[in-house]
């Protein structure tokens, strides 16, 4: 596995900095639920940035690592979904609920290919949420062109969950080594968009 080099070190404190940033400026434009989800999905970021600084990629295979890492994705689209769908949000919060039990069982008693396609189903429908669900908005005029950096950040962090994915199930899109060199990258101008478009 790929070690973290000195430009990953830097991509990492980068992302580490601006979700730390927006956790402490806060999402003013939102209600407490949502921001309560936005803040949630920032301090994994914040974690997740610091423990791959600390103790290197190989981090990544463990499997409470793998878990919590679905949080992002999860929480973004459920503060979306809260914001600008409300008479979704309980029907949303009990499937990412089930889905997130359904990933955490998986993971640690089933199948390799049951947690993957657990992991795959979660955060593809996560990932839809949060690079559609801001183009609809912007182009029905309900919410302002900042809000297309959010799509850009779901697109970004549905790769991401994709390439891990299909990496752990031994079917790689990319080579291992690719992967683990784009990943610091793509985390953070992932966070970046994010905190560009909440």
């Amino acid at each position: 596995m790929k070690k973290v080099s000195a430009l990953d070190r830097l991509f990492l404190l980068l992302t580490l900095i601006l979700a730390s940033y927006k956790i402490v400026k806060g999402m003013n434009s939102y209600d407490n639920i949502s921001i309560a989800f936005f803040t949630v999905g920032f301090g994994v970021i914040v974690i997740a940035s610091l423990i791959i600084f600390i103790l290197d990629l190989e981090i990544l295979s463990n499997k409470l690592v793998v878990v919590a890492a679905t949080l992002i994705p999860f929480s973004i689209s459920l503060a979306l979904v809260e914001a600008f769908l409300k008479r979704y949000f309980t029907i949303y919060l009990i499937f990412t609920i089930f889905i997130f039990l359904a990933i955490i069982f998986f993971r640690f008693r089933g199948g390799k290919l049951l947690s993957v396609l657990s992991i795959i189903i979660g955060h593809g429908i996560a990932g839809l949420i949060i690079a559609f669900l801001p183009l609809f908005l912007y182009f029905t005029g309900k919410a302002g062109i900042h809000i297309i950096f959010v799509a850009v950040g779901g697109m970004l962090i549905g790769l991401g969950g994709m390439l891990l994915a299909f990496l752990r199930a031994g079917k790689p899109i990319l080579s291992e080594k690719l992967i683990f060199t784009v990943l610091s990258p793509l985390l953070f101008f992932m966070t970046l968009f994010f905190v560009l478009g909440v």
